[in-house]
């Protein structure tokens, strides 16, 4: 798997399914869970689970996982927000956050 398309349009698919929070330390701020990204601790596994890809190597795998890094990027850069609610999301603002 060498096109970097196919892993950005992957990496955003799976993006859909990270384990997101919110980190309360000093000011706060939206994390995706380092040690568990997207369910498990086993991550690769995890990926070719969420994206129904079983054949997927581990290199696949982190290369997609590095490209959603990218994609994210990309999406918040890019995300039209007014007034604190984001017009994409609302729903997925922290608790406190109107």
């Amino acid at each position: 798997m060498n096109d970097t398309a196919i892993k950005r349009a992957l990496a955003a698919k799976l993006l859909r399914s990270a384990n997101l929070s919110w980190d309360d330390c000093e000011y706060g701020a939206p994390q995706i869970d380092p040690k568990r990204p997207y369910g498990n601790s086993n991550v690769p596994d995890d990926i070719r689970e969420k994206l129904g890809m079983e054949d997927l190597t581990d290199d696949d795998c982190r290369a997609i996982h590095l490209q959603a890094f990218i994609v994210l990027r990309q999406k918040l850069h890019g995300m039209e927000c007014s007034c604190w609610v984001c017009k994409d999301r609302a729903d997925a603002l922290p608790r406190g956050v109107e």
